[in-house]
């Protein structure tokens, strides 16, 4: 996710294993559009993204809704930010587990 507010799900096999004296690659095709990458993580498809602005603004969606694409791309809008608002941070929450219907809804009750 850039600072701008702009983010992409590229498959980690799309980039090559760099060895030593190697250059680096291009993972996000930054401008002044996108801003610099802000945060990056690897993900899973289950889990949702939450992003948080300088600002305090924090949203949360599912990584589902954020498209597929190459590694030299600038992204989808993920957050729609105020005037001089930038990402500051990304955090992944796991899908939570189904609830234990033999606990029944008392705190602390575990089934088994």
């Amino acid at each position: 996710v850039t600072a701008n507010g702009y983010g992409k799900r590229t498959p980690v096999d799309e980039y090559r294993q760099q060895r030593r004296g190697g250059r680096g690659l291009r993972a996000h095709h930054v401008n002044e559009k996108t801003g610099p990458v802000a945060d990056a993580a690897i993900v899973d498809l289950s889990q949702q993204l939450v992003v948080t602005t300088r600002n305090g603004t924090i949203i949360r969606m599912p990584l589902k809704g954020i498209s597929r694409q190459g590694r030299n791309t600038q992204g989808v809008r993920t957050i729609k930010l105020a005037r001089g608002d930038t990402v500051a941070s990304i955090a992944l929450l796991d899908k939570p587990a189904p609830p234990d219907l033999k606990g029944g809804d008392q705190p602390g009750v575990i089934a088994g």
